[in-house]
């Protein structure tokens, strides 16, 4: 059976010419929200989610710390949206995130779908700090950047016991349970602090390891991926 004559097209590179890059800048993306519309929907969210950490005793709080759920509009997914002037204003900190599957209020281009993935940031800090939000929100203006951070949020929401529990699947061990612990770095060296100070050290303390000249290195190495773990026999956690 014959074959068909295939043909070599040598030097094709001289067939080639030049594309122009879109006339579009980086500051031309379109925003699903703006600030007076995020105003409008995340201020009763705060109002509410305040509400809820106010009801919640103080032994649900140790040092005062709650924690809130921030969910980011899909378009903002990238890590340079994270809204860092804004949770520093307030004196919150990230204590971690997940992925989360939403409808979102508005989206700006027509073909994307109605339900899209995006980025859950788990923010804690002092009920304060939570009721400063509040504040800090209502006063923002258009030219801050604080403002435009806060006009990429979605929603904001208290995190309840709801949100911290996974029902078990058919066939899982019984009685048994995963927790996981959300600490800021400051927290966590306070409480070493504490706990050391109520015991005293001997010679041959665990506290000090062979990476650490400091009470209380250890547990900050740990968080800061230099160490395995805290070994100090006085660290309560």
């Amino acid at each position: 059976m014959a074959t068909a004559t295939r043909y070599l097209i040598g030097k094709g590179e001289l067939l080639t010419f030049g594309i122009d890059a879109p006339k579009k800048k980086p500051s031309e993306k379109k925003h699903p929200y703006t600030l007076a519309e995020a105003k409008a929907t995340l201020i009763p969210q705060l109002e509410a989610a305040n509400a809820a950490f106010s009801e919640l005793p103080d032994g649900a709080c140790p040092d005062d710390q709650a924690v809130a759920r921030i969910t980011l509009h899909p378009a903002y997914i990238a890590k340079s949206y994270f809204p860092r002037v804004l949770l520093q204003q307030a004196g919150l900190v990230s204590v971690g995130s997940r992925n989360r599957r939403i409808r979102p209020r508005k989206v700006v281009a027509k073909t994307a779908p109605a339900e899209a993935d995006t980025t859950e940031l788990f923010v804690a800090g002092p009920r304060s700090a939570l009721r400063r939000l509040m504040k800090q929100a209502r006063l923002l203006t258009a030219d801050m950047a604080a403002a435009h951070e806060f006009a990429q949020i979605e929603s904001i929401e208290p995190m309840m016991p709801s949100d911290r529990l996974r029902p078990a699947g058919e066939g899982a061990a019984k009685d048994v349970f995963e927790v996981g612990l959300h600490i800021p770095l400051a927290t966590l060296l306070r409480v070493c602090a504490r706990s050391s100070a109520s015991t005293p050290r001997s010679a041959g303390s665990e506290w000090m390891t062979a990476s650490s000249s400091r009470p209380g290195d250890s547990c900050s190495s740990l968080l800061k991926g230099r160490g395995s773990s805290c070994r100090s026999s006085h660290c309560s956690l």
